[in-house]
């Protein structure tokens, strides 16, 4: 192949590449700048030689990616990833020019894609109680399909540049591919309000405090048998997100509620969860070491 029709196919790859990273479909260029994208405008990919659309299965990701097989069959269990379709889910902008100046658009994927993911489980965002268990399902829901969304792509470039330009495919796999699962993957640390994960970029300025962003307040129901004998009338939880154990009104004498003994660290949850009239020192629900 000469070198001016590998410069045509690499051409016309960097015109497609926008939407099928995007959409898991064959869009436009000028429709990857909108922000919502028809999906009557959206073409499926299809496999090499063939009518079929390039499906990429719960077994062949498991296959691919042996180190998360585990926790995807758990996630698998209780949410049919199969069942979620990859073209289904929008990253919602042009992955291919990510930057620092694009974190507010990775910043609202991220709260889409975790939206998406509480649906599945029965949540809703700002009035269902999330626990640190969420979270690390979401991060186990997020590496699958982001990781589904790349092999995707990965399988079409294949096929469409073939083994001639295995190096211009590499090219693009490291440019384009590979910071899509980086910019919208989570970051790791705890926020600085409350208990509850940081859910900002991975890719965060250190300068930005860790945040969950939530307001930081607990939205669960107090759980306490006294509490609970009039369900509508149960009052809310008053301690602050992400707490272990069970959730506490501020109305009983459920638990110790005197100031923490290290209440002055960043992640205290601020009062003793002991029983009343415990012995020892004042200890809130945030476990140490």
């Amino acid at each position: 192949m000469g070198k001016s029709s590998k410069n045509l196919i690499v051409a016309d790859i960097k015109q497609k590449l926008p939407g099928v990273l995007r959409t898991g479909c064959h869009v436009s260029l000028p429709l990857v700048k909108e922000q919502v994208i028809p999906s009557h405008l959206m073409e499926d990919v299809l496999q090499l030689g063939s009518q079929e659309k390039l499906v990429i299965t719960f077994q062949q990701m498991c296959e691919v990616n042996p180190t998360y097989k585990i926790k995807w069959e758990a996630l698998n269990d209780f949410i049919p990833l199969d069942d979620i379709k990859d073209e289904d889910l929008d990253v919602e902008f042009d992955v291919t020019s990510l930057s620092d100046k694009k974190l507010d658009l990775v910043q609202k994927t991220i709260g889409d894609l975790f939206q998406f993911f509480l649906d599945l489980i029965g949540k809703t965002y700002g009035q269902s109680r999330l626990t640190t268990k969420d979270q690390s399902d979401f991060d186990t829901f997020t590496a699958f399909v982001l990781r589904r969304r790349k092999m995707k792509v990965s399988r079409w470039l294949q096929d469409a540049l073939g083994d001639q330009l295995t190096e211009e495919r590499a090219q693009l796999e490291q440019r384009y591919i590979e910071p899509l699962i980086i910019y919208l993957s989570r970051c790791q640390q705890r926020c600085s309000k409350c208990q509850l994960g940081c859910m900002l970029s991975m890719t965060h300025s250190s300068d930005i405090e860790h945040s969950c962003c939530t307001d930081h307040q607990c939205r669960g129901k107090c759980e306490y048998g006294e509490c609970q004998e009039n369900l509508e009338l149960t009052p809310p939880c008053s301690r602050s997100a992400g707490h272990e154990e069970k959730c506490e009104c501020d109305k009983g004498d459920h638990t110790c509620g005197q100031p923490c003994a290290l209440a002055r660290a960043s992640n205290c949850d601020k009062t003793c969860v002991k029983r009343p009239e415990h012995d020892g020192e004042h200890c809130c629900s945030v476990q140490v070491g």
